[in-house]
């Protein structure tokens, strides 16, 4: 609605072209076409009818500043921001991936809706995994599993990719990939990144290094983040039969933890 009325008054190109690509349905969500009218719903139809015809230029004009201005920044894992489930992201989700971009790694446990570790780093955040070799290697071990078990996600499974759902997941913030940022580091406020770390071109050497990075994750799940296990949780009956899922092509049959971080 308010930018319905900058637009009404002459403010619209100025305005789009100043929004970083992406931000309208996010800012504004009350602009796209088929939400409009029900978000206008005690206007006249007449009024209706004006603030859809006006929003739709307004998505055009800043679709055509993505393509023209930043035509990567347009991409989630090369696929095109406008279809892909992964565009689904509110300003944390885009914060986290620049702070994982920047150099998370291991040691800080983050907080489950935490979006920034400032003023703090990674060496004086107060909570942290302890300091021994056993509790660091098995954090290293698991960090690099759930990773691996992402990237897994992205291979079709012809090619040995993982069974499972999770891409798929419509969720703007408690999803999936989420899910795997809360195991990586501790915060569904992040999202990870496809680092491509599983090899391709031969079918069974990937399905070797998806199970066994997806058995890893699993085994990670019975250690609590402090001694360098899953910095998530999977208490929850729906996370237990999406692993018997994964490893086991049915949901009623029970993953094993094969003590593989032990």
């Amino acid at each position: 609605f308010k930018l319905g009325i900058q637009l009404a008054q002459g403010n619209l190109t100025p305005h789009v072209r100043s929004l970083p690509c992406r931000a309208l349905a996010g800012k504004y969500p009350s602009i796209v076409p088929t939400a409009a009218p029900a978000k206008a719903g005690i206007m006249a139809a007449s009024a209706r009818h004006v603030l859809v015809a006006l929003a739709v230029p307004a998505l055009v004009l800043a679709s055509s500043q993505c393509s023209q201005e930043a035509p990567e920044s347009c991409l989630e894992d090369g696929v095109p921001g406008g279809v892909s489930m992964l565009q689904h992201k509110s300003f944390a989700h885009r914060a986290g991936e620049k702070t994982h971009e920047s150099g998370h790694g291991t040691g800080p446990i983050w907080f489950p809706m935490q979006m920034t570790m400032a003023p703090f780093n990674d060496k004086t955040w107060p909570f942290q995994v302890l300091k021994t070799s056993e509790a660091l290697g098995r954090e290293k071990k698991c960090m690099k599993a759930f990773q691996t078990s992402y990237d897994c996600h992205f291979i079709p499974s012809e090619y040995g990719g993982h069974t499972c759902p999770c891409l798929e997941d419509q969720a703007v913030t408690w999803n999936c990939p989420t899910w795997y940022a809360s195991n990586l580091w501790g915060s569904w406020f992040l999202r990870p990144t496809n680092n491509h770390s599983v090899p391709l071109g031969d079918y069974a050497e990937t399905r070797k290094t998806c199970m066994s990075a997806l058995q890893q994750a699993y085994d990670c799940t019975f250690y609590d983040a402090v001694h360098g296990g899953a910095k998530g949780s999977c208490f929850a009956g729906y996370c237990h039969t999406w692993f018997n899922l994964c490893m086991n092509g049915d949901k009623h049959i029970p993953a094993q933890n094969m003590h593989t971080v032990d």
